[in-house]
């Protein structure tokens, strides 16, 4: 099996040969996964079209965790997500080493950044910042500190859910 690569506009093009029969992979680099909005699932899941491709895919954010169906906050998060992505917003998606990049439930597990007026911003802070998502620590992940400080921010100034909800 021969194997051969090259780099064209940022994309890794990689051919593998075998059997004497050419394969093209493109592999995108993890800091260019672009996708569009499609649909919000609820505060913590998003549904996007990965760019070029158009493929659909579900996204679980990282390190957060929003109310399910039926708590407390769940129809208010899920609006939050909802204003902040309305379909047809352009995101960018980012594994984190520390994670695995795919749930039992085959949702992409990624940070989803976004741009408000010229600003990069992190979905996972953001939505805690603003009070409607938790700090999911079971497991390690790259932004675990950050996050954990912006929930303690949200809980004292009782924003969204702490100020909505009797969370202990």
């Amino acid at each position: 099996m021969g194997i051969r690569h090259c780099l064209a506009g940022g994309i890794a093009l990689v051919t593998l040969t075998a059997c004497g029969v050419p394969i093209t992979i493109e592999m995108v680099p993890l800091e260019r996964e672009r996708a569009t909005v499609v649909r919000t699932i609820d505060g913590d899941t998003i549904e996007v079209a990965l760019v070029p491709s158009g493929t659909r895919a579900k996204v679980r954010v990282l390190v957060i965790d929003s109310p399910e169906k039926g708590d407390c906050g769940y129809k208010e998060a899920e609006q939050w997500v909802s204003n902040e992505f309305p379909i047809g917003t352009q995101v960018r998606l980012e594994e984190d080493p520390q994670q695995d990049s795919i749930d039992s439930d085959e949702r992409l597990l990624r940070y989803v950044y976004y741009t408000r007026n010229g600003v990069e911003l992190n979905l996972s802070l953001e939505e805690v910042r603003a009070g409607w998502a938790r700090h999911y620590d079971k497991y390690p992940a790259s932004l675990s500190l950050e996050v954990e400080s912006a929930e303690e921010t949200a809980r004292q100034k009782g924003r969204g859910l702490w100020g909505l909800c009797h969370i202990v």
